[in-house]
């Protein structure tokens, strides 16, 4: 296998990047061409666009996670569109909500989520969307931000909604919305129904291959941390699952993140 991207890894946490070298090179032995690395906060941000100023495959996307605490403050805001610039930042992303652990906290996951959202629109950014158990809410934030992008803008892809968790009728609301659908490690579990039924009806061209590394390791490694050298677990089972051949879902994949991303 060659040509896979790894569109969602977070290489900066310690398990990966105490041994960065190895785990890339890993990765790469085992077909992976490209990787999109998310911070879930201002620190992390920098850590990502570290690893793409050392690494020519590795690309960085900007934004503060749902679950990071921090407020939502003019400062913190400034502090990420300071990063934007860099050439190889090619994302707002890991950002959303997460009533899973915080719902408590709410109104200022909004908050963060609505200001990034203008900061994607205002640097012409996709964005990478982090969900659990907020959909509703979520959804109607991303639908009232796209209310107020321009007829232009509006035509683009506009991001993806990683690690999908939801059922058939949220999936095609997504992608009539002009987004991807991120899939990883979880369609290999044996209880992954709903996910199977989404990737089973919906068109191939709005599907990206992820990892969320050292997150949500495939089937085989349940229980350990996740790297991207495990991508090709989760392409064996995606293309029996869309009854395709495994190139043909890497070349599709490969192109959607180069769509969405603008990656080199």
């Amino acid at each position: 296998m060659t040509g896979i991207i790894d569109t969602h890894c977070h290489l900066f946490f310690d398990n990966l990047f105490s041994d960065i070298d190895a785990v890339i090179e890993r990765a790469i032995a085992q077909g992976v061409e490209a990787f999109v690395v998310p911070g879930i906060d201002v620190e992390t941000s920098k850590l990502a666009i570290q690893l793409a100023e050392t690494y020519p495959m590795v690309y960085a996307a900007i934004g503060i996670h749902p679950n990071s605490d921090i407020e939502p403050t003019d400062r913190v805001f400034t502090q990420i569109q300071q990063l934007l610039p860099h050439p190889k930042v090619v994302a707002i992303g890991e950002i959303g909500l997460d009533y899973y652990r915080n719902k408590f906290n709410s109104d200022k996951q909004k908050i963060l989520l609505k200001h990034q959202l203008d900061i994607a629109t205002e640097y012409q950014l996709p964005i990478i969307l982090h969900n659990r158990n907020a959909m509703d809410d979520l959804f109607e934030c991303v639908q009232q931000w796209q209310n107020r992008i321009s007829p232009s803008q509006n035509r683009k892809p506009k991001g993806v909604f990683h690690a999908f968790s939801e059922d058939l009728n949220w999936a095609k609301q997504v992608i009539q919305m002009g987004f991807f659908i991120g899939v990883g490690g979880v369609i290999t579990y044996p209880k992954a129904h709903l996910l199977r039924d989404v990737v089973q009806s919906i068109p191939i061209d709005y599907l990206l291959l992820e990892t969320d590394a050292p997150f949500l390791p495939p089937q085989p490694f349940r229980g350990k941390s996740n790297e991207p050298a495990y991508l090709p677990i989760i392409v064996n089972e995606l293309s029996t699952e869309l009854n395709i051949g495994k190139d043909v879902l890497i070349k599709t994949t490969h192109r959607n993140s180069k769509i969405l991303f603008g990656l080199n």
